[in-house]
């Protein structure tokens, strides 16, 4: 079917009632506290998470359109069932008959949306009531509105592909490096060594360069060049060659996951002591020792060892005394081989989820320009 009806353009507040979650009085359910687990209480449009304290509650009916007023402004979700909301939500209920996939993807296409910077930025009824959209006819919203409700069905469906694999891969893990699960080509038994023994620091200074100074993120999100700052000066303080294949952690935040193995495009950049990097000697498998060291229950713990005053750190010396189960070599290839065949089906789920969300991206600038 072709649409040739121009888009028209109204404002919310003759399509919408639009009001704030309101309040409840405290003692709504204060005879009645199971009610607190039988209903949902929504703390913002898209997570659907979060337990609210009795007086920012207040319940609202189906087919009723939210949209975040706090925290990350101005998404918009249409809700089907009945729900409780809390004051983080501006809640719109409709005076004509609209598709309201369509005005929802619609709000969370546009970037334009009014926001009182009152100390934290947020999203007011008022405020909101003269935003604009410009919209087609009835029937051309729904079909729009039916074709993107596909797409985020495909992002929702392969967003909870990426977190099981995720999440499966976590529980392999911890069976693995436990020990449930075992890789053995021999009666070997894993043998319990100080890390001393696998690995050495290096220390090969080099001549700074701002622009190629190195950093290690939190939560194991790996290395990357450094972002400079102009507060930063040239030899302020020794800088170090890094080489590719090196595993690198940051003394502060070990135990907050700042480690990895340096990738080749940062062969030959640099970083301070505070980022000491380790060459791997014989009988190791630099990428089974990234593994072992990336289960969130190990590195944590390793907060332990830091010492000092201010920020404490967890020194190289102390670093290299840390000891761990080690298997055969032959072992360690096929953990380290098995772990990164799922890890590959991660990254590639991931990169087929950001293209969807992408092309997403894509028709709504061309839709709502």
């Amino acid at each position: 079917m072709e649409f040739n009806d121009e888009w028209k353009i109204y404002k919310l507040e003759n399509l919408f009632d639009i009001k704030a979650a309101g309040d409840l009085d405290k003692n709504t359910f204060s005879n009645d506290c199971d009610r607190i687990f039988k209903y949902p209480l929504y703390a913002n449009a898209l997570t659907n998470k979060g337990l609210i304290g009795f007086s920012s509650i207040a319940k609202y009916p189906k087919n009723s359109l939210t949209v975040t007023a706090r925290g990350d402004l101005g998404k918009a979700f249409v809700r089907k069932t009945k729900f409780n909301a809390s004051g983080r939500l501006l809640i719109l209920q409709q005076k004509v008959n609209l598709d309201l996939e369509f005005i929802s993807n619609y709000i969370n296409g546009k970037l334009n949306i009014f926001i009182e910077n009152t100390g934290v930025p947020q999203l007011t009824a008022p405020n909101f009531k003269t935003y604009k959209i410009k919209m087609p006819i009835l029937e051309e919203q729904q079909k729009i509105g039916r074709f993107l409700s596909l797409i985020n069905e495909k992002i929702e469906l392969m967003e909870k592909k990426y977190l099981f694999i995720k999440k499966y891969k976590k529980g392999l893990m911890q069976k693995i490096f436990s020990q449930e699960i075992t890789f053995k080509c021999n009666d070997k038994e894993w043998e319990v060594k100080k890390i001393g023994d696998y690995i050495i620091e290096s220390k090969i200074v080099g001549e700074d360069n701002i622009n190629k100074r190195l950093t290690v993120k939190l939560n194991l999100n790996g290395v990357y060049p450094r972002d400079t700052t102009t507060v930063e000066r040239i030899g302020a303080t020794r800088q170090y060659i890094r080489k590719a294949g090196q595993f690198i952690y940051g003394k502060q935040n070990l135990f907050k996951g700042a480690f990895g193995i340096i990738p080749d495009y940062l062969d030959g950049y640099l970083s301070s002591s505070d980022i000491p990097s380790f060459d791997f000697k014989e009988n190791i498998n630099p990428i089974w020792f990234y593994y072992y060291f990336s289960r969130e229950s190990f590195y944590t713990k390793l907060e332990d060892l830091s010492t000092g005053t201010g920020s404490k750190r967890v020194a190289s010396n102390d670093f290299l005394k840390i000891k761990i189960g080690i298997p055969s070599l032959k072992e360690q290839d096929k953990i380290a081989d098995f772990l990164s065949e799922i890890d590959n089906k991660i990254d590639s789920v991931k990169q087929q989820l950001e293209k969807i969300k992408e092309f997403k991206k894509y028709l709504l600038q061309q839709m709502f320009v």
